[in-house]
Order: C-alpha cells, then sequence, then structure tokens
C-alpha cells in the first residue's frame, strides 16, 4: 500500500533504473561458424537497449553475450538482469532456407569503424 506513494526527490534516480545510454558488450563468437569467420572468438558491440534473444535450440548460437560481459558504460539496474545469456547473432535451418538474425551495433579497432546492423534475412539454398 505506501511502497507506491513516490518521493519527488527520487524522480531522476527511479528513472535512470531503465536507461541504458550505451554501454559496450564483449559477445562471444562461435568462431568455428561461417559467420564468425576471421574474428577472434569475441567482438565488442554497443548496447543502447536491452534487445536479446533467448537462446536457440534448434539453431545457432553464434554471437551470445554471457553473463558479467559488460565492459564499460552505465546500464540501469532494472536492464542490467535483461542483457545476459542470450543471444545477439543466430542462424535457424528452416529445411532449404535459413533465417539469419544480427542484432549489434559492431566496433571495432579503437572504435574507428562503426558498422550498425539490426535485421533478420531469410536465404534459399
Amino acid at each position: 500500500m505506501y511502497a507506491d506513494i513516490k518521493r519527488f526527490e527520487d524522480r531522476e534516480r527511479e528513472s535512470i533504473s531503465d536507461f541504458i545510454p550505451g554501454s559496450i558488450y564483449k559477445v562471444m563468437l562461435d568462431d568455428s561458424h561461417p559467420l564468425a569467420f576471421g574474428y577472434p572468438g569475441y567482438y565488442f558491440t554497443l548496447k543502447q537497449n536491452s534487445d536479446l534473444y533467448e537462446f536457440m535450440k534448434d539453431g545457432w548460437n553464434v554471437g551470445v553475450i554471457k553473463k558479467d560481459n559488460q565492459v564499460a558504460g552505465f546500464v540501469g539496474s532494472r536492464l542490467k538482469d535483461k542483457l545476459k545469456d542470450g543471444t545477439v547473432i543466430g542462424v535457424q535451418d528452416l529445411g532449404r532456407e535459413q533465417l539469419f538474425t544480427l542484432l549489434m551495433i559492431q566496433y571495432s579497432g579503437a572504435f574507428g569503424r562503426m558498422g550498425s546492423c539490426c535485421l533478420q534475412m531469410q536465404c534459399s539454398s
């Protein structure tokens, strides 16, 4: 009952609990998969939202964020638990077709190049 009573002075602190202006995460890669060819088994991504897919049971989890993979930046306390143990790059076989899922903003080097991608595409053989 009294938990619904909020103090005005706490409004900023409460609002940042659901805020992620940008945080760098280490994405672990299955470097045996062709999509991760040439990478050293990981790359860094900038997360500005809490979007993450569950691990695929009937597909390939090519790039995953594991727990405690945050490298730098701020993540609100209510979002922190959502950004662990999930897939950002996945491939699912659909018979003769494959569904590629990419959910990332990728940085490489000393943040010199940036490629942005958030797409799903379906390819047939």
